[in-house]
């Protein structure tokens, strides 16, 4: 196997006979970076029970089946509205960028329209899903047919975002965009923390 590159955090706790690790995850990770170090691997083995933040994200990302029907909307002013004049500027920039990916934009709510635009900007940052922590650890405990639940489902965390008033969600908007250009940089700077512990 590869050499571990990326050191992330594992904490552990007991009480009694009762153990249990923690272990913080990226959504996304650089395509073959080596993270599973024999420590968490070995954790992982010895536990019984998986907890993630949500469960069927990896189902969810194929099919966007709960994106969808929460995300899209009928009547709705195209993105440029919705913008400010500085914000409209980026947009415009970002479209000429990645408008393939964006074309259909207009007809989701704007905290969707924000996810989309983050997932856009991150689009060439050669990331994966499957070799993060939560794909990685769920075929591991799925292999060993063992427990797996989520403190969150896919329906209750976009189910805040769709909660948000219009207002908020524009922000996400204006947000996203702001981080579109620096998204490398964004990410190194979440990377580097997580992989360091």
């Amino acid at each position: 196997p590869a050499q571990v590159t990326a050191r992330p955090a594992l904490w552990q706790a007991q009480k009694g006979e009762s153990r249990l690790w923690l272990f913080g995850t990226l959504h996304v990770v650089p395509r073959g970076e080596p993270w599973l170090s024999p420590a968490i691997a070995d954790a992982a083995d010895a536990s019984d029970r998986l907890f993630l933040e949500v469960t069927g994200l990896e189902a969810e990302r194929r099919s966007r089946a709960t994106f969808e029907r929460l995300g899209r909307g009928a009547g709705l002013p195209p993105v440029i509205d919705r913008l400010t004049a500085d914000d409209a500027a980026r947009y415009r920039a970002l479209m000429r960028s990645h408008g393939s990916d964006l074309r259909e934009l207009d007809r989701y709510k704007s905290w969707a329209a924000a996810l989309l635009i983050n997932a856009a900007a991150s689009a060439d940052l050669s990331l994966t899903t499957a070799e993060a922590g939560e794909a990685v650890l769920t075929r591991r405990f799925s292999k060993r047919s063992r427990s797996i639940a989520g403190l969150e489902t896919i329906d209750e965390q976009l189910g805040l975002f769709n909660a948000l008033p219009e207002e908020d969600q524009r922000l996400l908007l204006a947000q996203a965009l702001a981080d579109a250009g620096q998204a490398a940089q964004l990410y190194d700077t979440l990377h580097s923390a997580w992989a360091s512990g």
